[in-house]
């Protein structure tokens, strides 16, 4: 993979204290960003449906990368869901990735994405459907 702005940055910044180190890290960082990336349809503005298949929750791409405040390695997708059934409003621990509303937000491991033409979810489309 070819070095992108943000790395060689990176290694200019950081290199005199840590050649090596730097390298590897830039390494991580690229590997990691990239987790979340175009080839899997995981799209600023793209639809997404949540996976498992039962967890039926869909929404839009808000957000991809890193998110520093949540445990673990690696990217998050940041979602904006069509209904508030999140756990947030685009932000994690006071710093905002993404706006929306109260709940109608959440960050999800790549994997847990599923891209797709998926149409708005209608709280009231169950309903005319008893009718």
């Amino acid at each position: 993979m070819a070095p992108s702005s943000t790395s060689r940055l990176l290694q200019r910044h950081c290199a005199s204290a840590h050649p090596r180190r730097t390298t590897a890290l830039i390494n991580v960082i690229v590997i990691t960003v990239s987790a979340a990336n175009p080839d899997l349809g995981l799209v600023v503005g793209g639809r997404v449906r949540l996976l498992p298949e039962s967890d039926a929750r869909r929404g839009t791409v808000s957000y991809t990368g890193l998110v520093p405040e949540i445990p673990g390695i690696g990217a998050w997708v940041g979602v904006t869901l069509d209904e508030p059934t999140g756990k947030n409003d685009g932000s994690v621990k006071g710093k905002r990735y993404f706006e929306c509303g109260n709940n109608c937000g959440v960050f999800v491991r790549p994997e847990r994405c599923e891209a797709g033409d998926f149409p708005v979810l209608d709280e009231f489309d169950e309903d005319l459907e008893e009718l």
